[in-house]
């Protein structure tokens, strides 16, 4: 069973993203919410994939979670959540670029 088999409906909408996105993302998400939102808006309009089949789809899950983090926010649960999520983001985005350039090193060999 693979890993992303057993993600959850909000973890299943963290985008890849390029890496200075990422970077960018994560220095949002030190306020609640807001590294959610700008990634569920980059997923909507800039077209990045989640592993939800539509850009809708995928774009609401991280909309919904950025609404939760700003409310939770006041518990420091939010922000907890937030600067997780914006860790995951980079780590997603790391992950996707490490694969994609060993698959170039395949072809190149």
């Amino acid at each position: 069973m693979d890993s992303k088999d057993r993600h959850g409906i909000f973890r299943q909408a963290v985008p890849v993203l390029p890496m200075p996105l990422a970077v960018l993302c994560l220095i949002l998400s030190f306020v609640p919410g807001l590294g959610t939102f700008v990634a569920g808006l980059l997923v909507l309009c800039g077209g990045f994939t989640t592993e939800y089949p539509s850009r809708m789809q995928g774009a609401c899950w991280n909309l919904l979670a950025a609404l939760l983090m700003v409310v939770l926010a006041p518990i420091l649960v939010g922000l907890i959540w937030s600067v997780q999520r914006g860790v995951i983001i980079l780590q997603e985005s790391m992950k996707h670029n490490i694969e994609e350039r060993e698959a170039k090193e395949k072809e190149a060999a």
